[in-house]
Formats: C-alpha cells, structure tokens, sequence
C-alpha cells in the first residue's frame, strides 16, 4: 500500500511495536495515527524517512526509549503528539528547527532537559504546547511572545526563576497552566506576568498552583477577561486580599485560593459569580462574616472555607444551594446554632465538617434527611443536648465524629443501623449508660471512640465482634468487671483503656489486674 496518506488506527486494542518497515515504504503518507492503543516498544527512527508527513499521533501507548534525532528530518511536520508514554531522554534539538510544526505534545513521560531560548523564534507558527508531567528545567524562554499560541501546558515539571511577563502579547492565548514547578515571586515585579495576561480577552483557565509564589496578590487578577472559567491559584504563599472586583469574573467555574497567606473578608460581590461551582479559600488567614451574598451561588457543589478566622453564623442565605456536595467550615471561630431549616435543603450533601468552631444547641433532628452524607464532622464544638436519633436516617455515613461536646444521655441504639459506618467517636463528652447491644452489628468499623464520658457498666462482650475494628477507645469512663480476650481484644495496640479503674484480666500485654472470683462474682449480680 505504497500509496497511502492516512493512516488512522487510534483507539483500538493494537499491541506489539511500531512496525520499522511503516518508514521504508509509506513514503507518501501524511497522517499516521496510531494513539490509544497498547504498543510497546520504541518509536522507530526510520519514521524519520516518512518525508511527507504532517501528523505523527502516538500519544497514550506504552512506548519506551528516547526520541530519535531522525525525526527531526520530517520538514513538513505539523503536530508532533507522543504525550502518556514512557519516553525518556531529551527531545533533540532538531525538532525545534522544523518551522511548520504548530502543536507538541509530549506531556506525561519522563523526559528532561532545558527549552531552548529560540523556541518561540524558529517555531513561530507554534499553538499548542503541552509538556506537564516531565522533568524538565530552567526558565521559560521569553522568545515564546513570538510564537502564535492558544494552549500552553508547562505543568508537573521543575522549572524556577520568575514567570515572564511575555503573555500579554499572547492575544488569543486561551489555556496556561504553570501548576507544580518551583517559579518564585517576592515583589510586584515578580508578579509582571499578572498583569500582562489583562490584555488576554479570551483567556479561559489559569493555574498557578504549587509553586512558590509570595509577595501580595496583585488586585488586577479582577479585571482578567470575562471568559475565565478556571482560576487556581491555590499552595503559594502569597499575602493581600481577595479583590473587591473578582465579581466581574461572572463565569467563573472554579475559584481556587487555598493555602496561601490571604487576609481580610470575602467579598461581598462574590455573589456575582452566578456560574460558579467550587469555591475554594481553606488554609488562609481570612476574616469576618460569610456573606450572605453566597447565597447567590446557586451551582454551587463544593465550598471550602476551613482554616481560617471566620466568625458568625452560618447565614440562612445558603439554604438555596441545593446542589452543595461538600462544605468544609472547620477551624474557624463559627458560631451559633446549626440551623435546620438550612440543612433540610441540603439534599445532595456528601460531608458536612463544621469541626472546631464554637456552635451551640442541638444537633438539628433534620440531619437525618441528609440521605447521601458520608461524612459528619462536628468535633471540637459546643453542642449540647442528646445525640439524634435521626441521625440514622443518614443511610450510607461513614464517618461519625461528635467528639468534643456536651452531649448528655444515652447513646441512641438507632446508630446501629448504620451499616457502612467506619468510623465513630463519641468521645470527650457527658454522656451515661452502657453501649447499645445493637453496635454489635457494626462489622465494618475502624475506629470506636466512647472515651471520657460517663459509661458504666461492664465490657460488652459483643465488642469482640467487631472484626474490622481498628481502635478501639474506652478510656476514661466507669467500666468494671473482666475484660473479653477474644476478636478485637486480642490487639492490645489497638486498645485505649486508662481511667477505667475496676476493669480487670484481659491480655497480659494491658497490664490490668487479674479478676479474682468474688470480683467476677460482684459484677454478675450487678
């Protein structure tokens, strides 16, 4: 087939190598297309004799091996795509002299070395360049101001030094992402590149994240292009505040701050981003109140607020984002009752952490129309009352975590209905009587905690039942009488039981005194 142009056998299930004789014969092809298989081997050099081609696709096999400087003689080449493989080596120099190409991509494989300095220079009709996920260093050449491009994906590598303010020229630049490198910032004019992409109208997705970027956060990322949908900018270091103007990012999809050093409230215009649907602050030094404007964000499904100095309630605004999968709100200064009327419209809510904060008042019985939650995390509070027996209506909870409280009364024996529970901890509260029998249905749990409340009462034997258990934490309550030898109580590491001062045998490695018969006989008639 001498004659062929077109080679497309992407996607398939081919395996085995790239065939050395497809370059001594298909002198006239343009396209071969063999991405999404399951090829093995090297990339051929004497694809280098295919003179004709204009897309080479191998993107995505199980190559291995070094790509060939005979490449570099394809001259009419246009898109050069070997990204999710395993190639390793440099790419040789001549490829950057093909003048034609106008799309790399070499992105997850394991190639290193330096971008030359004339990259945007001889590859001036260059669009798309996608190299993340590789070992490559140095800085960015600010010869790519000369190259026309769209997408530009330099992620997951090691590159340092300051970002170039060579973007702005870029007027069609519509992706840039410089996440996981080691670029720096200290001072405004680190932060150049900033302000240069303003000039970017169609600019859709930035990500800065996980380098190490300090300095103050310029205000003019408010006055990026109306287009931008992705905004991460999360893991600096990086002080300022979160400008008045980020509502005029009014299709904002993600917004991504975290972990950085940012002070002051959140915005109240931040109700203007109407489209957004993962909003991200955590780890900060933020104050104030949560403005009620949130409750704009009607698309809203993931809100992470924790980490950081908020104070106030929780305001009956966000009783509208029906969509919210996840709220994160622990570590602040929150307080206030937990508000029913808000969580009975919380439908989709997958984990609810309001941990270490100040709330007060009860558990709100509408917890228990939270169908799907898997997490609940109110530790570290203020919250007084009995523990809902509602609870149990969160079928499919996994993690239970009331420690901390001031809870009173009994542990309802309705928690034993939840079957796919891993985790519990109850403990550090004011809580009396014995463990429901009924936890023994409880196979799949890690972690019990019940310690320093007021249980009395001896070691429920159903307790060594609980084969997949983890730890288990019974200190500091008023168990007595023989402690059980068998399931769980067979590992002491993963028992917790000081303060129970009248527990006696059990293994010797617990060190607790031997059960003498008219002991034994004291807790039987008990």
């Amino acid at each position: 087939m001498s004659g062929i142009k077109f080679l497309h056998l992407s996607s398939n299930q081919l395996n085995g190598s790239i065939p050395v004789a497809l370059g001594g014969t298909l002198d006239k092809l343009k396209v071969l297309a063999l991405s999404k298989n399951s090829l093995t081997g090297v990339i051929p050099s004497s694809i280098g004799n295919l003179s004709s081609l204009v897309q080479l696709s191998l993107m995505s096999n199980n190559l291995q091996g070094i790509i060939s400087e005979e490449l570099g003689r394809l001259s009419n080449l246009v898109r050069f795509q070997v990204a999710d493989n395993s190639l390793h080596g440099t790419i040789p120099s001549v490829l950057f002299n093909i003048s034609s190409i106008d799309f790399i991509s070499v992105a997850v494989n394991q190639l290193h070395g330096r971008l030359p300095s004339t990259l945007g220079t001889k590859l001036s009709k260059l669009t798309m360049l996608y190299i993340g996920g590789n070992m490559f260093s140095g800085t960015v050449p600010a010869s790519l101001s000369n190259a026309s491009l769209l997408e530009i994906d330099i992620s997951l590598n090691q590159f340092s030094g300051t970002v170039p303010p060579i973007f702005g020229g870029m007027h069609g630049l519509y992706y840039l992402n410089l996440q996981n490198n080691q670029f720096k910032a200290s001072d405004a004019r680190d932060w150049s590149f900033i302000d240069s992409l303003v000039n970017c109208s169609n600019l859709n997705m930035l990500s800065i994240s996980f380098n190490d970027l300090g300095g103050v956060l310029p205000l003019s990322i408010a006055n990026f292009s109306k287009e931008m949908m992705f905004l991460y900018m999360g893991y600096n270091h990086f002080s300022g505040i979160i400008p008045h103007g980020i509502g005029n990012l009014v299709n904002l999809f993600e917004l991504s701050l975290e972990d950085n050093h940012l002070t002051g409230p959140i915005p109240d215009n931040i109700g203007k981003l109407t489209m957004l649907r993962a909003l991200s602050l955590h780890d900060n030094k933020l104050i104030g109140f949560i403005p009620s404007s949130i409750g704009n964000l009607t698309l809203l499904s993931d809100i992470f607020l924790d980490g950081n100095k908020f104070e106030g309630t929780i305001p009956s605004t966000m009783k509208t984002l029906r969509q919210l999968s996840t709220l994160y709100s622990s570590n602040n200064r929150l307080s206030g009752r937990i508000p029913g009327e808000i969580l009975g419209h919380f439908f989709s809510l997958l984990v609810l952490d309001l941990a270490n904060n100040s709330f007060s008042g009860t558990i709100p019985t509408e917890i228990g129309s939270l169908t799907n939650l898997q997490y609940l995390l109110l530790n570290g509070n203020r919250l007084t009352g009995k523990i809902p027996g509602t609870i149990s209506g969160c079928a499919v909870l996994e993690d239970l975590n009331l420690q901390g409280n001031l809870f009173i009364g009994s542990i309802p024996p309705s928690l034993s209905n939840l079957k796919g529970l891993k985790n519990l901890n109850l403990s550090y509260n004011s809580l009396s009587g014995g463990i429901p029998s009924s936890f023994s249905n409880l196979k799949l749990l890690q972690i019990l905690g019940l310690s320093n409340n007021n249980l009395s009462g001896s070691v429920p034997e159903f307790l060594q039942d609980l084969k997949f258990l983890f730890v288990l934490d019974l200190s500091y309550n008023h168990f007595h009488g023989e402690l059980p030898v068998k399931g769980v109580f067979t590992n002491s590491s993963a028992l917790v039981l000081i303060g129970n001062v009248e527990l006696c045998g059990g293994l010797p490695q617990l060190h607790l005194p031997v059960c003498l018969k008219s002991h034994i006989k004291q807790v039987e008639d008990l």
